[in-house]
C-alpha cells in the first residue's frame, strides 16, 4: 500500500540520467519541494543505468526541477573495487542489511538542520548564483527559486554534518553542481558546440564574487 508522510524537508533524492517514463517516474516516490514523500515500503530509489536505454525519454524540465540534487557516481577507483570484491568474497553483505536510523531520527536531524545559521550575506551570494544561471547567454532557461532553496537547505545540511552552526561560501560551492546543472536547459547550438551544465556552473562559480561575504 502507498502511504504519503507530510512533514519538514523531505527532498534528498539521487536523480540519474534519463528515466524510463514519466509515468513509472510518478509512483516510485517523490523527494520533492512540497514537503511530500510518497513511500512504497521505504524501498524505492531512483537510480538508471545510462546503458541500454532505447524507448525511453528524458523527463520533462519542470519534473527534473522537482529533484533536489544531481549525483553522478560514476565507476569505482581501485581500491573501492577491491574493497567490493572482498566484502562478497564470502558472504552477501546485503542480505544482512539493516536499518541505519530511523524515521524519528531524520526528522530529528531536518529540524536541526533548520537551525543552521546562513548569514545575509551568504544568501546574497546563492541568490546571485542562481541568478547568474538566467542570464548566462549559454542559457536558454536558468534555475528556478526551487534552485535557490535547494541550494541554502544543502548547504545547511552540510554545514552540520561538518559540525559547524553556520554556513560559510565553500559550502556553496562545493553543492552547486549536483543542485544546479539538472535544472539548466542549454540553448540547442551551445549544445551543438559541445556546451554542458556543468562548465556552465563552473564558469559562474568563477565569476560571481564573494569577497563581500
Amino acid at each position: 500500500t502507498k502511504e504519503t508522510y507530510d512533514g519538514p524537508y523531505r527532498r534528498f533524492a539521487a536523480l540519474s540520467r534519463t528515466y524510463t517514463s514519466c509515468s513509472s517516474f510518478l509512483p516510485l516516490g517523490a523527494f520533492n519541494h512540497e514537503g511530500k514523500i510518497s513511500l512504497r515500503k521505504l524501498n524505492k530509489k531512483i537510480n538508471i543505468n545510462p546503458i541500454e536505454m532505447d524507448g525511453t525519454f528524458p523527463l520533462p524540465e519542470a519534473q527534473l526541477d522537482r529533484f533536489l540534487m544531481k549525483i553522478d557516481l560514476g565507476y569505482p577507483d581501485r581500491d573501492e573495487e577491491l574493497l567490493i570484491l572482498d566484502r562478497f568474497l564470502m558472504d552477501d553483505p546485503l542480505v544482512e542489511l539493516a536499518p541505519v536510523t530511523s524515521p524519528e531520527r531524520i526528522v530529528e536531524l531536518q529540524k536541526k538542520r533548520g537551525g543552521i545559521t546562513v548569514a545575509a550575506p551568504v544568501r546574497e551570494y546563492i541568490a546571485a548564483l542562481v541568478g547568474a544561471t538566467r542570464t548566462n547567454p549559454k542559457v536558454r532557461y536558468g534555475a528556478s527559486p526551487r534552485g535557490s532553496l535547494g541550494l541554502i537547505k544543502c548547504a545547511q545540511a552540510l554545514a552540520f554534518v561538518r559540525g559547524r552552526e553556520f554556513v560559510i561560501p565553500d559550502d556553496v560551492k562545493e553543492l552547486a553542481g549536483p543542485v544546479l546543472t539538472h535544472r539548466l536547459i542549454l540553448k540547442h547550438e551551445e549544445r551543438a558546440k559541445g556546451a554542458t551544465a556543468q562548465a556552465v556552473i563552473a564558469e559562474i562559480l568563477g565569476k560571481v564574487p564573494v569577497s563581500s561575504v
